[in-house]
């Protein structure tokens, strides 16, 4: 197995604690989709760029917005080996926080990836 196919979080502390960078190609390739494994989703459109780190690792920036609700998007970076979305952006975003039972209504928040918990970790700042 490549060791880009797995994501751990010492990989993760170190690809992000380091300077992540370069340019975004452009223009972008939008493309639409459903979203995955919701056929009842409504219709999204997704862009990715390339980014650089500090390392040899890279790391793909992508951008999600809903045709429902065009002021309701993300920017995901994206580690591609693994699959892994290392940290989340939600511009406006509404959903329920299983964990602790927040609620995130057309509000502005982050998720961040670990091990254990996964895309679980939501915080707004």
């Amino acid at each position: 197995m490549d060791p880009d196919d797995v994501m751990i979080d010492a990989l993760a502390d170190k690809i992000l604690g380091g300077k992540v960078g370069g340019a975004l190609h452009l223009p972008f390739r939008w493309k639409q989709k459903n979203a995955p494994r919701r056929l009842y989703a409504p219709i999204h459109i997704e862009a990715s760029t390339p980014v650089r780190t500090h390392l040899s690792c890279r790391l793909d920036l992508r951008f999600r917005i809903g045709l429902d609700k065009p002021w309701d998007y993300s920017l995901m970076l994206l580690h591609p080996g693994s699959g892994t979305i290392l940290r989340r952006l939600d511009v406006r975003g509404t959903h329920l926080d299983r964990e602790t039972g927040e609620q995130f209504i057309n509000r502005t928040h982050k998720h961040k990836w670990s091990e254990q918990r996964g895309n679980k970790d939501v915080y707004a700042e």
